[in-house]
């Protein structure tokens, strides 16, 4: 929650704000995101406008999770711009009596003069994070045989043999083994 009852409700009042916080559950997907409890660094701009505070700024914090080809670790700094516009609960009201549907949601009024930053900060994180998540961009990942990381042994390959083939190779070898038989 940020408090913006220092800024007056005259439009064109601004105050930054410089902080550390922790991040909040879920701030990711399951295979990378940004761990609970871990430090977010907000660098924000609160500006008063006639709708209501003008949010806005920069997140930071370090991501973490796996390689989505070679399962590796991954660890990032990830900076993220937030904007949003907390309404004044007044502002809100008459927008929504008068059928505005600008003001939809209750998360972007000010209650008491506070602004809960958690699902603009969810939301703009969340949809910054790579769908899906590589250790490097050539990553050649694992080997579809036998998990083998291909990035340890470039030239790792197995020999296999068509199935539609796999008669004939058995006719083969049990050609194979009546010749030397053949020749005791």
């Amino acid at each position: 929650m940020l408090d913006t009852h220092e800024l007056s409700r005259r439009a064109g009042t601004m105050r930054t704000h410089s902080m550390t916080v922790q991040a909040p559950s879920d701030l990711g997907t399951a295979v990378i995101g940004i761990p609970e409890g871990a430090d977010l660094e907000l660098d924000l701009r609160l500006e008063s406008v006639m709708e209501g505070v003008l949010v806005s700024g920069t997140v930071r914090g370090t991501v973490k999770g796996e390689c989505s080809r070679c399962l590796d670790d991954i660890s990032r700094e990830l900076t993220v711009d937030v904007t949003e516009l907390f309404a004044y609960p007044e502002k809100a009201a008459a927008s929504a009596e008068a059928g505005d549907t600008d003001v939809e949601d209750e998360e972007s009024v000010l209650k008491d003069d506070m602004a809960d930053l958690e699902p603009s900060l969810r939301d703009s994180v969340v949809t910054a994070l790579p769908f899906q998540p590589l250790c490097r961009e050539d990553c050649p990942g694992l080997c579809s045989e036998c998990g083998a990381r291909l990035a340890d042994d470039p030239g790792h390959h197995h020999d296999v043999v068509d199935p539609r083939w796999s008669a004939l190779q058995s006719m083969l070898e049990s050609t194979s083994v009546s010749d030397e038989t053949k020749e005791s």
